[in-house]
């Protein structure tokens, strides 16, 4: 369960990340671009869930102020169960 109540029920790929320790994760609704999450992903690896399995996400992984390059995954389509899929992240100064 998220801090505002809300239970995920779906989930885009698990991230594995290197190169940075506890990167910013955002989750954003492709079509609207509203920022749906943001988040620290801890000991280099996250698993987004997501509350509309419908819509199209992009993943965003980074460091705000850092001068590292954000990755970022679009066409993002959930599964209906988590670890169907993984993203190896790579982030580099």
């Amino acid at each position: 369960m998220d801090l505002d109540g809300r239970q995920p029920v779906a989930w885009l790929p698990d991230l594995k990340i290197e190169g940075i320790s506890d990167p910013v994760i955002q989750i954003i609704d492709q079509e609207s671009q509203e920022i749906i999450k943001v988040t620290r992903a801890f000991k280099g690896m996250y698993r987004p869930g997501v509350y509309d399995m419908e819509k199209t996400y992009i993943l965003r992984v980074g460091e705000p102020h850092s001068g590292t390059l954000w990755w970022e995954g679009k066409n993002l389509q959930p599964t209906s169960k988590p670890g169907q899929e993984e993203r190896l992240v790579v982030l580099k100064n």
